[in-house]
């Protein structure tokens, strides 16, 4: 074998060797970017979920409140009417009574 020959072999193992390093780099690169963003996506998805969850929150306690309020005004009717009637059988009571004790 000619002696240039033996360069270009050489050069050509040399120019293989530094293709298959920037191979290497450039995979560990895109590996890395790729981490990165998958990263950034989870983030930005459990940001999206928090913010879902806090609004999802407010919309229960708010409907919640609703309720609450809905039942306290029925409850004070409904005491209302037990007081009412309660009131009409005072004098009924008393009269009752009364003639419980005249009859003794």
């Amino acid at each position: 074998m000619s002696l240039e020959a033996i360069k270009q072999v050489a050069k050509a193992e040399e120019e293989n060797r530094l293709l298959i390093e920037q191979a290497y780099a450039d995979s560990r690169k895109a590996e890395a970017e790729a981490r990165a963003q998958a990263d950034q996506m989870i983030r930005k998805a459990e940001e999206e979920a928090r913010a879902s969850v806090t609004a999802m929150m407010l919309d229960a306690e708010t409907e919640a409140e609703a309720r609450i309020s809905e039942l306290m005004g029925r409850n004070r009717q409904e005491c209302e009417s037990i007081r009412e009637q309660a009131g009409k059988n005072v004098s009924k009571a008393a009269s009752f009574i009364l003639e419980r004790i005249v009859t003794i």
